[in-house]
């Protein structure tokens, strides 16, 4: 509907506007009127006729990527920036070769450092099993710890990070409703656990694991990958989300293919807490509610990453030890 090329900038909707979040083309905090001239209302209705999306949250976000497609190798971008309308023509991007869920300022290694007052940040998308000591070892003797998981994991984190380096002892995280392939529409559970050596579930105690807090940040682009990823770091003794609902589309992918060739995907395992609470449609547990504002969008700023920042210096919904 909207094209096979976008615009790559990364995006963000408060209050049914939108606004760039990065330098690149566009610059970080303009607001974006309309690609190609098709505004945010058009764009917002014209998806929500024909594709599916988990709660509304959800379909905002993907209204915004949306709207930054294009049918043109150039798009016409109208804009406010600095309080000044204007139009730029920016060259486009294929949609196959650009995602907003792992950009090249993600994937930058500087995502990997230390910020003030002993506090260490990593994104899941610079995370790698190959890494996953080496990232340690330069967040061993910080007081808290950053997740940013406002993007889609490079690298499965689960077992060999957050099972190895943040659990004290072996424990159940998740339940999988599967289903029973010999009584279509019944669902058996599966409970899984995070082992604190993957190597050898044997061993059930890990007295050197990482005893900082965890700050998670999440919003409506984290979804799949990135929600399981973020429901694994809450089951660790010191973990609290920070930041908005996100997209509630966990599970695994399944094809359902029609006559006359189409086909859709839609989530094939169902996705509980251990004490049985979905997370499908609703997102993840979020402990400290952060909604990007128009002013802040428009600053530039980074809200829910403040916000993370309050509450490690306040000491502030530092969970009770579950230990």
């Amino acid at each position: 509907m909207f094209g096979y090329n976008t615009v790559p900038a990364e995006v963000r909707n408060a209050d049914d506007r939108v606004f760039v979040i990065a330098d690149g083309p566009l610059r970080k905090g303009d607001e974006i009127l309309s690609i190609d001239g098709r505004g945010w209302k058009s764009t917002h209705d014209g998806l929500a006729r024909f594709e599916a999306a988990s709660n509304a949250e959800n379909r905002n976000y993907m209204a915004a990527m949306c709207m930054v497609c294009s049918h043109r190798d150039t798009a016409a971008v109208e804009l406010v920036r600095d309080g000044r309308r204007m139009t730029e023509r920016i060259a486009t991007r294929s949609v196959m070769n650009w995602s907003p869920y792992i950009t090249e300022r993600m994937l930058d290694t500087a995502n990997i450092r230390l910020l003030a007052d002993g506090i260490g940040y990593m994104t899941g998308v610079n995370y790698t099993k190959a890494d996953g000591a080496r990232i340690m070892e330069k967040f061993r003797d910080t007081k808290a710890l950053i997740v940013d998981l406002r993007c889609y994991p490079r690298e499965f984190m689960i077992f060999d990070f957050i099972g190895r380096y943040f659990m004290p002892r072996t424990s159940p995280h998740v339940i999988w409703l599967a289903p029973t392939g010999a009584l279509p529409g019944v669902f058996h559970e599966l409970q899984d656990s995070l082992f604190v050596n993957p190597d050898n579930p044997a061993v059930a105690e890990n007295p050197a694991y990482y005893k900082g807090r965890v700050i998670v940040l999440v919003d409506s682009s984290t979804q799949s990958q990135a929600e399981y990823t973020a429901m694994a770091f809450q089951a660790t003794p010191r973990c609290t989300v920070v930041g908005t609902q996100t997209a509630g589309a966990d599970g695994n992918i399944s094809a359902l293919v029609m006559p006359g060739g189409d086909f859709g995907y839609f989530s094939g395992l169902g996705v509980l807490y251990p004490d049985g609470t979905n997370t499908q449609r609703a997102g993840i547990r979020i402990d400290v509610p952060v909604h990007a504002t128009v002013p802040g969008l428009q600053a530039g700023r980074d809200e829910i990453l403040e916000k993370a920042l309050e509450i490690i210096a306040t000491g502030a919904y530092d969970p009770a030890a579950k230990i």
